[in-house]
């Protein structure tokens, strides 16, 4: 299935807080190599940030970048085209999207030709307060990607499974006291998104969905349960256990491989990304595939930066473990 958006930007309105951003979680767990970007745009303001972040756990490197605020260029959004800061989403004439990632000064380059296994599709609870304050539209899809990686003097041919999504919208800035986010794909027969998130002063939120052979399931419970390490950052394991109509419900065990960490001084927030091999089961059957998590444990709201983080490192560039 080619992605199916008619264009990779939507129009703003005229609030200044209103952004788009986007984001995908990739992994190879043949290859042993993965890694995470997003990036987001406030039209309005003419700003951008970007979080770009690598691993090749065979030699046990990484790469990671956060940039605060900078200069949104004249060709950042497009129909066909949107991104900052070396980082890009782009579609070609024949429908097919591709991303392509690049860190000048360290020469990490990615570039993946993605495919999705179902349309961009948002989550059930999508006009819960705690979404809608986050941004007013979200998509969401899975699927498999062919490509390279260029980390640390390596060029990698990869052919990772992803998952990857869409927001726009006015973006608040209320404090985010707990999030978390786990994602993944055993391929086109199963695939999931599964969010709990708390935001000072509203409700808080639980809700996912379920990708069965491309038929998409809301969830009727979300749980993610993580064993950290002494840092209280590094995540060692989690299980996601999402709860269907049905009565079954979709267990996920994931064992990380790549450890990466975040922080955002603008808006303020400290984040680690996980990408682990996932064994996933639903309906009596198992599969095997990768599982991404994106956590923020955030009582100090960004304002205390970790001085270590055990899984990878707490600062930019090229790192070792």
């Amino acid at each position: 299935m080619l992605t199916d958006e008619a264009s990779l930007i939507h129009e703003p309105t005229d609030d200044d807080a209103w952004q788009e951003s986007m984001a995908l979680y990739w992994c190879d767990p043949a290859a042993g190599v993965g890694g995470a970007l997003a990036f987001g745009g406030w039209a309005n303001r003419g700003q951008a940030i970007t979080w770009y972040g690598v691993f090749d756990s065979s030699r046990g490197v990484g790469f990671q970048r956060t940039r605060p605020p900078f200069p949104l260029a004249p060709g950042d959004r497009a129909a066909t085209s949107i991104g900052c800061g070396g980082l890009r989403f782009e579609r070609d004439a024949e429908g097919r999207l591709s991303v392509r990632a690049e860190d000048e000064e360290t020469g990490t380059l990615l570039e993946l030709e993605l495919e999705d296994f179902y349309p961009m599709s948002p989550w059930p609870h999508a006009n819960a307060a705690a979404l809608a304050s986050q941004a007013s539209g979200h998509l969401e899809a899975s699927g498999q990607a062919t490509g390279r990686l260029v980390l640390d003097g390596r060029d990698i041919e990869v052919r990772p499974l992803y998952h990857r999504d869409g927001s726009w919208g006015p973006r608040t800035t209320q404090p985010m006291t707990a999030y978390s986010w786990s994602v993944g794909s055993c391929g086109p027969s199963l695939s999931w998104s599964a969010l709990v998130l708390n935001i000072a002063g509203l409700p808080a939120l639980e809700t996912a969905f379920v990708a069965i052979d491309g038929e998409l399931v809301p969830a009727t419970s979300v749980r993610t349960l993580v064993t950290v390490d002494h840092d209280a950052l590094t995540v060692r394991s989690w299980s996601t256990i999402v709860g269907l109509p049905d009565g079954s419900a979709l267990d996920v065990d994931a064992s990380p491989v790549g450890h990466l960490f975040d922080h955002r001084a603008w808006p303020d927030v400290v984040a680690t990304d996980t990408i682990a091999r996932a064994r996933a089961s639903v309906g009596g059957q198992t599969y095997e595939g990768f599982a991404g998590l994106n956590r923020i444990v955030n009582p100090r709201l960004g304002t205390g930066v970790p001085s270590s983080y055990l899984g990878g490192s707490a600062t930019d560039g090229i790192f070792r473990t």
